[in-house]
C-alpha cells in the first residue's frame, strides 16, 4: 500500500552529554535525532533509518521515533509554528513510503518517492541519484587505490 509519509525534516544533534533514562520515551522531552555526519563514512539518510530502528529496538513506540525525527528537534528550538507537521504554511520535506512505519519502523526504508524544497522525485529519480553517487564514490576510491 503506498501512501504513507513522514515529514523528512533536519535532524539535530543536541547534545554530546551522556543522557540516562528509566523509560526511553523520557529523552523525547529533551533530545532528537542524533546523526553523525562529521564521518566520511556514516551518510545521514542510512543513519537515520539505523537511528529509528535502535529506537524501536531499545523500546521506543514507531510513533514516539517518528516524533523524535521530525518533531523534537523543531520543538527544542521553539520553531513548531513553521516545522514539525504537513499542514498549510509549515515547512516540510515529505518522504512517501510504500508501508506504514507504524507498524514497522523499517519501513522507512521502503521509499516511493520524495518531495524536497518542493520538488518531487519518484523511485526512479532516486535510483538515478543513487547510481551518480555510486559512480562518484567509484571514481574517488579508484583515484584513491593509484
Amino acid at each position: 500500500m503506498r501512501g504513507f509519509f513522514i515529514a523528512a525534516l533536519a535532524v539535530f544533534a543536541l547534545t554530546a552529554q551522556p543522557v540516562v533514562a528509566k523509560d526511553p520515551a523520557d529523552l523525547l522531552i529533551r533530545h532528537a535525532t542524533v546523526v553523525d555526519v562529521e564521518h566520511a563514512q556514516n551518510y545521514p539518510g542510512i543513519g537515520l533509518h539505523d537511528e529509528l530502528a535502535l529506537y524501536v529496538d531499545n523500546g521506543l513506540t514507531p510513533a514516539q521515533a517518528l516524533s523524535s525525527a521530525t518533531r523534537a528537534g523543531p520543538a527544542w528550538f521553539g520553531t513548531l509554528d513553521r516545522y514539525g507537521a504537513i499542514s498549510p504554511g509549515k515547512i516540510a520535506d515529505i518522504v512517501v513510503l510504500d508501508r506504514n512505519p507504524l507498524g514497522d519502523i523499517r519501513a522507512t526504508r521502503d521509499i516511493h518517492a520524495v518531495i524536497l524544497r518542493g520538488t518531487p522525485y519518484d523511485r526512479t529519480a532516486l535510483d538515478h541519484l543513487l547510481a551518480a553517487t555510486r559512480a562518484k564514490v567509484a571514481a574517488w576510491n579508484a583515484a584513491d587505490a593509484k
